[in-house]
């Protein structure tokens, strides 16, 4: 059954649109041989900063545990949390997840988690940007126009403008040609 997961998650990653912004990361964490008490070893650390989102994809019914910790506040979620693919876990930044490799066996403890981050290209579109619509035969004149009072605008040229106007306002706006 973990061979089966395993394929399937890989054929999943193999697959999917990279137009979608995320990142995959994989959390490993080994297992323990001896020891009593047993020794919790843990994966490297995933950092979600604000706007961040990590879902995990296939828990691939780890031993672990993963700790899960946001502000000073601090959260172990057991292994098999997805017991059915309707059910996911989904986590919003910021906060930082690692897998504890709580395992009896030598085998490693293994997550998959899908990260976007909230200032990846894809997700990032600045609140002055303007943008030309998808228009395979459209025409589209774009016109930068200056102001002093925000009221009476008239047509500018992009360039170097000196200080001595104490307030001049730029926008840009776009008009369909045909």
């Amino acid at each position: 059954m973990k061979t089966l997961s395993a394929a399937c998650l890989i054929c999943a990653l193999l697959f999917c649109s990279p137009c979608n912004a995320a990142e995959y990361v994989t959390l490993i964490a080994a297992g323990h041989v001896c020891c009593d008490p047993p020794v919790i070893r843990y994966s490297e650390t995933i950092t979600l900063g604000a706007g961040d989102f990590a879902e995990l994809l296939d828990d691939l019914e780890m031993p672990g545990n993963l700790e899960i910790n946001v502000g000073a506040s601090s959260l172990i979620v057991g292994g098999g949390v997805n017991g059915s693919s309707s059910r996911r876990l989904k986590l919003a930044g910021p906060a930082t997840i690692r897998l504890r490799g709580e395992g009896t066996g030598s085998s490693p403890n293994i997550a998959v988690f899908s990260i976007t981050r909230a200032n990846s290209a894809a997700n990032v579109l600045p609140a002055n940007a303007v943008v030309i619509p998808e228009d395979a035969g459209g025409q589209y004149q774009v016109i930068l126009e200056s102001s002093t009072d925000l009221l009476n605008w008239a047509v500018a040229n992009p360039g170097t403008y000196g200080g001595s106007t104490p307030k001049r306002f730029f926008r840009t706006r776009i008009l369909k040609l045909n």
